[in-house]
C-alpha cells in the first residue's frame, strides 16, 4: 500500500475562494527529488469529510492501526505516573544516586536505586516497605526504572536498608556539599533540633523509654536529631536511644560542625531545651556562634533587664489600650524587643509578645478558677461526711490538683481545719437503739501567695534570646542586630516544619522494623523525601504564594496524569497512553522546569 496522504488546492472565482481535495502519494524520483503524485481528486469537502478521510488514510498507511468504534475501547488499569516522575526528576537533579557510590551492591538492582523507589514511595505515598512491591505494581516506576517489581522483594530490601544505613555520611557529604556550592549563605545559619519516635515491639536495641514528644508514654522510643540550613533543607541527622537527654547531643552537632564539615563562622540554632552553661562554653570553645532562647525561670538573673517596667501591667491595659514596653522596638503584630546589650561575652535581647501574655494570664486565671471549683466541691464533701476523716488524704488530693494544674508555686501549703458533724440514721430518726453520732472531719483551707503570682505576672509574655554574637563594627554597634538575632531565631519553624512533615505526613512513626540499622535507613530515606518535597514546596511557593509543604496537596496537580492502559477486545491488542496535560500542569511543570516530562519522548521510553 503506497503511503498516501490528503492534499489540497486553492483557487479563486468572483471573489470566492475554494479548496479543493485529492489524494496524493509522495516519492522521490531517480535523483533522489522528492515529488508528489495525484492519485484520486475528490473535489469540495467539508471539514469533518476531510478528517475522516485523513483518519482513514492513516490506517491505511499504518501496519500496527487498529479500528474499532469508541465504545469498543476498554481500560485495563490506571497505573500512577506524573507525580512520581516529579520526585524521580528532583532525585535525579541532585543527582543523589551518587552518594551511594561506595556502597553500592554487586547486584543487579544496586543500593541507589533501591534507596531511589523508597524515597519516592515516601515523597507521593508512604508506605511500609514490607508493601513496596504491591505498591510498584500500581505504579509506572518500573517501567521508569527498567527494573521489575519482583525484585524489590522482603529479602532484597532487607539487604539493602543494611547498605542504606552504611551510606549514611556519604550521603550527608553530598548533600552539605551540594548545598555550600548552590548557596553558601544558606549555610551561615543552621539550626538543630531533636523529635522522639515511638515503637512497636521491644526487639530494637535503640529503642527505650524516655520522655515522649508524641505523648505515647507507655511506648518504647528513638530520638532523631536534625540539622539543616537556613532554607530548612537537612545535610545532618542522628539517631539516639530513646533515653538519650538532649543536653547531651549539641556537642557532638558542634564538633560535626567544626571538624568534620569544616564550618567556620557559623551560628546554630536551637531551643531553650537544649540550653545548658556546658553547652554554651562547648560552641564558643569550637569557634562557632549560637542563638537561643532562655526558660522562663531564668529572665529574672538576665543582666540589665527592664522588668519593672512590667510591674502591675494588667490584662485590660495591654487587651484594649494596647500598651507596650517603652523603649520597645517593634518586630511585628506579635512581637516588640529591646537589645540589652552583651554582658560577659554573652548578648541578651528581652522579648514581649502581648498575645501570649493575654494567654498565659488567661490560662492562669482559668486554672484558678478550677482549683477553687475543686476545693468547695471537696470541703461540701468533707461538710457532709457521714464517717470520721482523716486530715491527710484529703490535703494529698489538694496537694495532687495544685500540681496537676500546675498551680503549686502560687499558694501556700494547705492547712486542714477540724469540725465536728452530727450524723443522723439512714430513715432520718434517732432512736435509743440508733442514736445520732458526732463525727470529726474537716475544712481544707489555703492561701495565695501573692508575691510569687504577682512575680509570675510580671514575666508573662516576656522571652529572652541569648547568642554569642558580640562582635562589634568599627563605627559603632553589633555587627548582627538584635532584629537579625530575633528574625533567625524566629525561622527556627523551618526544623519544626521538617518534624511535622516527617512524622505526619512521611509516616515515619510507628518504626515497624527492629534493627538498629534499619531504623537508621528509614530515617535516611524519610530525610532524602524530606530533602526532595521541600525543594518542590519551596518552588512552588515562589510561583504560587502559598506554602504546601504540610499539604496534602504538594503533588496534587501531577497525580491525576496516569499511564493508562487499554484494549479492543476484537483486535486482542493493548496500547498505552499518559492523561493529556492540561494547559495549567504544563505551565506549572516548565514553571519548575520539568518541562521534559511533558514530552511524548519522555513516555514512550515506558
Amino acid at each position: 500500500m503506497p503511503s498516501m496522504h490528503l492534499a489540497w488546492s486553492q483557487s479563486s472565482y468572483k471573489g470566492r475562494t475554494y479548496r479543493s481535495y485529492y489524494i496524493a502519494r509522495s516519492y522521490r524520483d531517480q535523483h533522489g527529488r522528492p515529488r508528489k503524485e495525484t492519485l484520486f481528486r475528490l473535489g469540495q469537502l467539508t471539514p469533518q469529510q476531510a478528517q475522516t478521510i485523513q483518519m482513514i488514510l492513516r490506517v491505511a498507511s499504518d501496519p500496527s492501526a487498529v479500528i474499532c468504534q469508541l465504545e469498543d475501547i476498554l481500560p485495563i488499569s490506571s497505573l500512577d505516573y506524573l507525580d512520581l516522575a516529579v520526585a524521580k526528576a528532583l532525585w535525579e537533579e541532585y543527582n543523589l544516586s551518587a552518594a551511594f557510590s561506595r556502597t553500592e551492591s554487586e547486584s543487579d538492582v544496586p543500593t541507589s536505586l533501591v534507596a531511589e523507589v523508597l524515597t519516592i514511595n515516601r515523597c507521593v505515598a508512604p508506605s511500609s516497605h514490607y508493601a513496596i512491591e504491591r505498591w510498584l505494581r500500581k505504579t509506572t516506576l518500573p517501567q521508569m526504572l527498567g527494573v521489575p517489581p519482583e525484585r524489590f522483594n522482603d529479602d532484597k530490601l532487607y539487604y539493602e536498608l543494611d547498605k542504606i544505613a552504611e551510606a549514611k555520611e556519604q550521603i550527608e557529604e553530598h548533600l552539605f556539599s551540594l548545598l555550600q556550592r548552590r548557596d553558601p549563605e544558606s549555610m551561615r545559619f543552621l539550626t538543630y533540633d531533636l523529635t522522639t519516635s515511638y515503637f512497636v515491639g521491644v526487639q530494637c536495641p535503640l529503642s527505650r523509654f524516655g520522655h515522649s514528644k508524641d505523648n505515647r508514654p507507655g511506648t518504647r522510643q528513638v530520638l532523631l536529631g536534625l540539622l539543616v540550613n537556613r532554607n530548612g533543607l537537612p545535610f545532618h541527622w542522628d539517631v539516639w536511644p530513646g533515653n538519650t537527654a538532649e543536653t547531651t547531643t549539641l556537642r557532638h552537632v558542634a564538633d560535626v560542625c567544626r571538624r568534620r564539615f569544616e564550618l567556620q563562622n557559623v551560628t546554630l540554632v536551637f531551643d531553650r531545651g537544649i540550653v545548658s552553661e556546658e553547652n554554651l562554653k562547648a560552641i564558643e570553645e569550637e569557634g562557632l556562634h549560637y542563638i537561643s532562647t532562655l526558660d522562663r525561670n531564668q529572665l529574672p538573673s538576665v543582666p540589665n533587664a527592664p522588668l519593672d517596667l512590667f510591674d502591675g501591667v494588667t490584662l485590660e491595659q495591654v487587651e484594649t489600650e494596647h500598651w507596650r514596653p517603652e523603649g520597645f522596638d517593634q518586630y511585628d503584630d506579635r512581637l516588640w524587643f529591646c537589645d540589652l546589650g552583651d554582658s560577659n561575652g554573652r548578648r541578651y535581647v528581652l522579648g514581649f509578645n502581648p498575645e501570649l501574655m493575654i494567654d498565659q494570664r488567661k490560662a492562669r486565671a482559668e486554672r484558678m478558677r478550677l482549683f477553687e471549683t475543686f476545693l468547695d466541691e471537696l470541703n461540701q464533701e468533707l461538710a457532709h461526711a457521714r464517717k470520721s476523716r482523716k486530715a491527710e488524704p484529703a490535703l494529698a488530693k489538694v496537694r495532687g490538683k495544685l500540681k496537676k494544674l500546675k498551680l503549686s508555686a502560687f499558694y501556700q501549703p494547705p492547712k486542714a481545719q477540724k469540725i465536728f458533724l452530727s450524723t443522723s440514721p439512714t430513715n432520718g430518726e434517732a432512736t435509743a437503739r440508733t442514736p445520732s453520732q458526732r463525727i470529726r472531719s474537716w475544712r481544707i483551707v489555703i492561701e495565695q501567695a501573692s508575691e510569687k503570682l504577682r512575680a509570675a505576672e510580671r514575666l508573662d509574655g516576656l522571652c529572652v534570646f541569648i547568642s554569642s554574637h558580640v562582635q562589634k563594627r568599627p563605627e559603632g554597634g553589633y555587627r548582627i542586630s538584635a532584629r537579625q538575632i530575633v528574625e533567625t531565631y524566629r525561622k527556627k519553624t523551618h526544623i519544626e516544619d521538617a518534624f511535622k512533615h516527617i512524622k505526619s505526613f512521611l509516616r515515619i512513626r510507628p518504626f515497624y522494623v527492629n534493627t538498629d540499622a534499619h531504623v537508621r535507613a528509614v530515617y535516611t530515606i524519610c530525610v532524602l523525601a524530606y530533602f526532595l518535597n521541600r525543594t518542590l514546596a519551596q518552588r512552588r511557593q515562589e510561583i504560587e504564594g502559598k506554602d504546601f509543604l504540610n499539604s496534602e496537596e504538594l503533588y496534587a496537580p501531577f497525580a491525576p496524569c496516569k499511564l493508562v492502559q487499554f484494549t479492543a477486545p476484537a483486535t486482542d491488542r493493548t496500547a498505552s497512553k499518559t492523561v493529556r496535560l492540561t494547559t495549567g500542569r504544563k505551565r506549572l511543570l516548565r514553571a519548575l522546569h520539568l518541562e521534559h516530562l511533558e514530552r511524548p519522548m519522555f513516555t514512550k521510553t515506558m
